[in-house]
């Protein structure tokens, strides 16, 4: 699991083949869009977003927070390796002001 506290009004990107990642909202909140995916969720602290398909999930801070990102449990082999954490964090991207 990646832990990443983030002050609010903050963007994450996280990109890569995102089918099978959770996002949490541990404290906070956040409002989440991913790629080719109509709908937006607002997560409260508590709250889970499971992404069922692969694109761009960006993740705006609204209260400052923790969010965490990790592989479902019931995930495959394949899944699992496609998602390793040393690649997931090479396309994770955080846009926050300097000076913080």
């Amino acid at each position: 699991m990646l832990e990443i506290r983030i002050p609010k009004k903050n963007i994450v990107n996280v990109d890569g083949p995102m089918a099978g990642v959770e996002i949490a909202c541990e404290s906070g909140d956040a409002w989440i869009t991913q790629c080719c995916d109509s709908r937006d969720y607002m997560l409260t602290s508590g709250m889970v977003f499971a992404a069922r398909r692969d694109g761009r999930i960006t993740v705006q801070i609204i209260k400052d927070g923790i969010i965490s990102i990790r592989l479902r449990s019931r995930a495959t082999g394949e899944l699992r390796r496609r998602l390793s954490w040393k690649r997931l964090r090479c396309r994770l991207s955080t846009l926050i002001p300097k000076g913080r």
